[in-house]
C-alpha cells in the first residue's frame, strides 16, 4: 500500500544490492527513494541505509535525524518517530544504523553515543526490546536493535554484554516454524553479531518457508528481508563483497557490466567479478585488464583481436579457465610458454610435460601452450598437437599461433 512503499522499497533495494542485482529494477527503485519525500525517522533512516551505499547525498536524511532526537534523560537520548515524539528502541536503532551506514563524522558523534546509552537502558532483563510502550520483548525490535549495536561495536566495545543478551534472546524467540519475517530479523542479526552459521537452523526454517513463487508470505517486504538474511548467511553482504574494483579500462568495464545485463558505466564491485562466469570480449579496443584477477568465476574469456600487451593480472584465475588471446600485441609470446622473451626447446619441454600430464601448469603457462588448432583459437586442452606445434617454433618453423 502507499503508506508503506518507502519501508518496503527501502528493502528490496537492499536486498537487490546484497546480490549485487543492480539491473532495471534496482535503479527504478533507487530513483523513487530519491524522489520521494519521507515523513518520519523510520523512513529517512530506512531510506538513507538504502541510498548510502549507491553514492547518494544523503544530508536531507541526516539533517532529518539529527534534528529529530528525543531527549529522554541527561546523555541518553534517542529517537521515535520524530523530535515530537518519545524515543522508541526501534526507531533508535533504525536512526542508529542510518547513521552507521553513512560514516558518521565528529558532528553525529554525541547522537550515537547517547542512542547507544539508550538502547542500553531500554534493553529488559532477558536480553529484548519491546515495542514502545511495551514491557514484553518483541523480536523484531530486538533483531533490529541489535543489528545496530554489532555495526557499532569498534566505536563503543561496552556494546557486548547488551548484544550477547539479545542474540541469546533472539535464539529462542525465533525457533523454527515461525513466522518468515521473525526468522529472517532474527537470523540476520545474529548473523551481524556472531557471523555466518550462528543462525543455521532459522536459515533452514527460512529457507523451508518460501513459496512455489519465489516469495515470502507473498510480501515484498517479507520477501527482501528473507533475501537478505540469506544474503548474510552466504556472505555476500559484507564489505569486502560489496568492495568497488576500479576497472581503469572503460571498454572492459563496459564489457563486463553488458555481460551482467547492466549499465556500461556502472561501478563494478569485487561481488560482481566473483559471479562474472563468461566475458566476449572480442574486438573491443581493451588493453589493460587490472581488476579481472578478482573474477574467481570465470571459466571463458575471448580477448581476441584486442590491444591486450599484458595478461599478468589474470595469473590468479584458476588454470581452468579458458582464454583466448589471437591477434593481440600478447600473441607473440604465445608459445615462449617459460617468459624468457624467445620459444627455445625449453619450452617444448615443458608443453611436452604439460601434454603427458607430467607437469600442471599455471594458468599463463597453458594459456601460452594452447596453440591448437592452428586455424583458429585454441581448444582449452593442450595435447600432443600443441606440444607438437610448440616444439616446432623452437625449432625454427614459424605458424598461425606462433609467429
Amino acid at each position: 500500500t502507499e503508506d508503506i512503499r518507502p519501508l518496503e522499497t527501502a528493502a528490496v533495494v537492499d536486498a537487490f544490492r546484497a546480490y549485487n542485482r543492480r539491473d532495471n529494477a534496482y535503479f527504478r527503485a533507487v530513483t523513487w527513494l530519491e524522489n520521494h519525500a519521507m515523513g518520519n525517522v523510520d523512513y529517512h533512516a530506512r531510506r538513507a541505509k538504502a541510498l548510502a551505499p549507491h553514492g547518494d547525498d544523503i544530508s536531507v536524511d541526516e539533517d532529518f535525524l539529527t534534528a529529530s532526537v528525543s531527549q529522554q534523560v541527561e546523555f541518553q537520548s534517542g529517537w521515535g518517530l520524530s523530535g515530537a515524539y518519545a524515543a522508541s528502541p526501534r526507531d533508535t536503532a533504525l536512526a542508529l544504523i542510518a547513521l552507521a551506514a553513512s560514516g558518521p563524522g565528529a558532528e553525529f558523534f554525541a547522537d550515537v553515543d547517547s542512542g547507544i546509552a539508550y538502547l542500553k537502558t531500554s534493553q529488559l532483563p532477558d536480553g529484548s526490546w519491546p515495542v514502545q510502550g511495551g514491557s514484553q520483548g518483541d523480536a523484531v525490535v530486538t533483531a533490529t536493535a541489535l543489528r545496530a549495536l554489532a555495526g557499532l561495536v569498534a566505536f563503543d566495545p561496552s556494546i557486548d554484554t547488551a548484544a550477547g543478551l539479545a542474540a541469546g534472546y533472539l535464539l529462542a524467540a525465533a525457533p523454527a516454524g515461525s513466522e518468515p519475517l521473525v526468522l529472517a530479523k532474527a537470523a540476520r542479526a545474529r548473523i551481524a553479531w556472531l557471523g555466518a552459521g550462528s543462525a543455521s537452523s532459522q536459515i533452514d526454517s527460512l529457507v523451508a518457508a518460501q513459496s512455489p513463487g519465489g516469495s515470502w508470505s507473498a510480501s515484498a517486504y517479507v520477501t527482501a528481508s528473507s533475501l537478505h538474511a540469506l544474503a548474510a548467511e552466504l556472505e555476500k553482504d559484507t564489505a569486502s563483497y560489496q568492495q568497488v574494483i576500479p576497472l581503469a579500462d572503460f571498454e572492459l568495464r563496459s564489457a563486463v557490466n553488458l555481460s551482467l545485463g547492466r549499465n556500461r558505466g556502472d561501478q563494478i564491485r569485487r561481488g560482481d567479478l566473483e559471479e562474472l562466469t563468461s566475458l566476449d570480449a572480442n574486438g573491443l579496443a581493451i588493453a589493460d585488464l587490472t581488476g579481472l584477477e578478482n573474477a574467481s568465476s570465470l571459466t571463458f574469456l575471448d580477448l581476441r583481436n584486442t590491444n591486450v600487451t599484458d595478461i599478468g593480472a589474470l595469473g590468479a584465475l584458476p588454470s581452468t579457465v579458458i582464454i583466448l588471446l589471437q591477434n593481440t600485441p600478447w600473441a607473440g609470446l604465445l608459445c615462449d610458454i617459460t617468459d624468457s622473451g624467445q620459444v627455445d626447446a625449453g619450452d617444448g619441454i615443458i608443453a611436452a610435460r604439460i601434454a603427458s600430464g607430467s607437469h600442471t601448469p599455471t594458468l599463463l603457462e597453458k594459456t601460452r601452450s594452447d596453440v591448437a588448432p592452428t586455424s583458429g583459437p585454441g581448444d582449452g586442452v593442450v595435447g600432443a598437437g600443441d606440444a607438437l606445434l610448440v616444439a616446432r617454433r623452437a625449432g625454427g618453423l614459424t605458424h598461425a599461433a606462433c609467429p
